[in-house]
């Protein structure tokens, strides 16, 4: 079983390939290029495993592991590159095999606190404003003690920078140009979690959202 999951992942990686290898320019910025391999262009790219089957609300880094032949296994990939001095940041979260029920509730509500977080977004809005649209979401669904991470951060000449959207400190206003990451999750110690991250440019008249791979469970999801 295990070496069926290994083969169906490495097919994923085959079928996501041209994605992966494809700058995106948006609005100027050169960010968000969605590669994954560290030989195009000489591009330098950071990525993390995350393994979502035993995972605390610390969020600790390991390399993917502990998997359920019953259930499906939680695959966080955490990834970006650097291109002409900018970063990107993305994650993804691959579900293999049969999902529980419960998590693909936690999917779902994960995928809409974040769409309703980028919908927010606009110029004037604050970083803690825009952190409480996804936490209500989650808190709304029962899950809001496992969202132990604020929502985002900005990005632009290194991977973590100012502002940080978050429900508590420092408050400051979005302005246009800003890049921001908006990442709500939701983890429950040992049974697996969910995280989805994109990049998101403020504009003038709103936001834009610049990373355009695929989030959806059924784009995520490996029978």
């Amino acid at each position: 079983m295990r070496i069926v999951r290994i083969l169906l992942l490495l097919l994923l990686v085959v079928l996501l390939l041209p994605y992966l290898v494809t700058p995106f320019y948006r609005t100027g910025h050169p960010v968000s290029t969605l590669m994954a391999w560290r030989w195009l262009k000489g591009a330098p790219v950071s990525r993390q495993w995350i393994d979502f089957n035993a995972i605390s609300p610390s969020l600790p880094r390991s390399v993917v592991g502990s998997e359920d032949a019953k259930f499906c296994s939680h695959h966080g990939i955490d990834w970006g590159a650097l291109v002409k001095g900018y970063c990107s940041d993305l994650t993804r979260t691959l579900m293999v095999g049969r999902v529980s029920p419960k998590m693909k509730q936690i999917y779902k509500v994960v995928f809409d606190a974040q769409q309703a977080a980028i919908k927010f977004l606009r110029p004037g809005v604050t970083t803690t404003s825009a952190d409480r649209v996804a936490r209500d979401v989650i808190d709304a669904a029962g899950f809001g003690k496992y969202f132990g991470h604020g929502l985002g951060h900005g990005i632009g000449r290194d991977i973590h920078e100012l502002p940080t959207l978050r429900k508590t400190g420092g408050e400051e206003e979005l302005r246009p140009g800003m890049i921001v990451t908006v990442e709500p999750g939701i983890y429950l110690p040992g049974e697996g979690g969910v995280r989805i991250e994109d990049d998101v440019l403020i504009t003038h008249s709103g936001c834009e959202v610049l990373s355009s791979l695929d989030k959806t469970f059924e784009g995520c999801h490996i029978e």
